[in-house]
């Protein structure tokens, strides 16, 4: 069998000893059965590793959806899970502009092996950084 499927497996039989798994695996194939009976051409991921934004959709969803969130069983994507805050766009920019002020930086302090990445800020100037669009963040919420 597939690999990833026995290992979705050992991880999910792993809730009996406690641990606190989401199945990612289970809905990704799921999705990928259904779209290819009408498509078979259709993919989640284009070069059979790195996923689209669907793959990260259903990523996303799913691991919301075990922390509670309920509001967005029915939102079929990011735009749409956005659109139930009235202030969603609003949130999207200021979580990516957090995003890119600590991927550098973090990258840079974990010795990346991966060419072509910029260097960012110092770690401490993006950390204060963040902490402000933190409480833009919080403020918007």
């Amino acid at each position: 069998g597939n690999t990833l499927d026995r290992y979705s497996e050992w991880l999910l039989g792993q809730r009996k000893a406690g641990w606190d798994v989401v199945d990612l695996h289970g809905p990704m194939n799921r999705y990928l059965a259904e779209q290819r009976a009408k498509d078979p051409n259709f993919f989640l991921a284009g070069d059979g590793v790195h996923i689209n934004e669907t793959g990260h959709w259903i990523i996303a969803k799913q691991v919301l959806l075990h922390l509670g969130t309920k509001d967005i069983a029915n939102a079929d994507g990011p735009k749409t899970m956005l659109a139930t805050h009235p202030k969603g766009d609003e949130l999207l920019k200021l979580i990516q502009q957090r995003q890119r002020v600590l991927k550098d930086p973090w990258l840079n302090e974990c010795k990346h092996l991966r060419p072509g990445m910029g260097k960012g800020l110092p770690l401490p100037e993006a950390q204060e950084k963040a902490a402000e669009l933190e409480k833009q963040i919080r403020a918007v919420l």
